[in-house]
């Protein structure tokens, strides 16, 4: 695999040598293996199940399209989603990707737990 990357001059060095390291030393197959010792060392093993969710996903395709049905046939008219920072933007990057579907509730997305902030969204 190669790859080109456009950076100033002053970082070139630093991100050569980053490359070369993560060649060298098999990171990038590392990080597909959930190697914590990649970060901190700080408990990052406790949160990388991102790395494999598409994987462990597709296996529920069928629960998936089960609960899209039940949503679909239901009489709601809205979906609230809380959450703070990644956890709303991506929802958000979606919805306005991929907009609303025929015959299904508006997305509506608040980028706050704090009771007064969802209270005044509402």
């Amino acid at each position: 695999m190669s790859f080109r990357i456009a950076v100033s001059s002053d970082l070139r060095g630093a991100v050569d040598a980053a490359a070369a390291d993560w060649q060298a030393n098999h990171k990038v197959e590392r990080f597909w293996q959930k190697d914590p010792s990649l970060w901190t060392r700080d408990g990052e093993e406790q949160w990388m199940g991102w790395i494999d969710i598409v994987e462990r996903q597709q296996k529920d395709l069928p629960a998936f399209a089960e609960l899209g049905g039940d949503v679909e046939s239901s009489d709601f008219q809205s979906v609230v989603l809380l959450g703070m920072g990644g956890s709303s933007l991506c929802p958000e990057v979606l919805a306005k990707t991929f907009g609303q579907r025929p015959g299904f509730p508006e997305l509506r997305i608040v980028d706050s737990t704090d009771p007064a902030q969802v209270k005044a969204r509402m």
